[in-house]
């Protein structure tokens, strides 16, 4: 029930609804005996106009963040690569959709 209650209070358009159901959010958390959820209380607390700016701003860095992962994975798979030429290019091949050359 918790985490359906998060996901629905960020699918929210509103700044100022959101303050509220946040409000209501963490009080229902901290009446919860669930540890992980406590941690997220603390988070929320600490991140918490940042995480409110989302509401006015809807932008993310996800697009970001999984080429990053997708750089790290082929990292991984190219350990020992002598030559960083070559690596470039298996990172611009593998994320050639929507990159201009």
């Amino acid at each position: 029930m918790l985490k359906e209650s998060f996901r629905d209070w960020y699918r929210g358009t509103n700044r100022s609804k959101a303050e509220g159901r946040l409000r209501s959010l963490e009080d229902t958390i901290s009446n919860d005996h669930l540890p992980e959820f406590k941690e997220l209380l603390h988070t929320l607390n600490n991140w918490r106009e940042e995480i409110l700016n989302y509401f006015d701003y809807p932008i993310t860095n996800g697009f970001v963040e999984g080429k990053n992962n997708r750089i790290k994975t082929i990292k991984r798979m190219a350990y020992g690569y002598r030559n960083m030429d070559n690596f470039r290019l298996r990172i611009l091949a593998t994320n050639s959709k929507g990159v201009e050359s």
